[in-house]
């Protein structure tokens, strides 16, 4: 589906382990692998990621310091 996303959607509340967004600076990883679940994505041709608040709580998020790194 060229209209879908490219990858599985992923709440940084439970694959990132917060437990609260409360206006704190915190640290979230979400592991790449967890993007393909159900999906083919590529990757070594990664060109954007989207970030959205979904659900009917509204939160404002400010992001800093994005890395993709290899951990074990």
């Amino acid at each position: 589906d060229h209209n879908g996303p490219s990858s599985s959607e992923l709440s940084v509340r439970a694959v990132g382990g917060l437990d609260q967004i409360d206006g704190e600076w915190r640290r979230v990883v979400l592991p790449l692998r967890k993007f393909l679940v159900g999906k083919p994505l590529n990757l070594e041709k990664v060109w954007g990621i989207n970030f959205a608040n979904k659900g009917e709580d509204k939160h404002e998020f400010l992001i800093d310091q994005i890395e993709f790194t290899k951990e074990d």
